[in-house]
């Protein structure tokens, strides 16, 4: 069984991979989430528990479909 911190480090290579793909910087991904940078990059590193609103705010922030966030993702 994985463990919580190993989800919350892939969730965050994959925010950090779609944030990259989009060509965003942390400081352009606060801009449209509304979520300071410092907290975006703790995500990325799978410092920080996220909630489902703050998943939400990231996919509008890249402009992507909520469940992008997910693809490719397994547990």
């Amino acid at each position: 069984m994985i463990n919580e911190q190993e989800i919350l480090l892939r969730l965050g290579q994959r925010l950090k991979q779609l944030r990259e793909e989009k060509g965003y910087s942390l400081r352009e991904l606060e801009a449209h989430s509304h979520i300071d940078n410092s907290d975006l990059s703790k995500i990325e590193r799978g410092q920080q528990k996220l909630t489902f609103i703050t998943l939400c705010k990231i996919a509008q922030g890249l402009e992507i479909p909520f469940t992008t966030l997910l693809d490719g993702f397994d547990l």
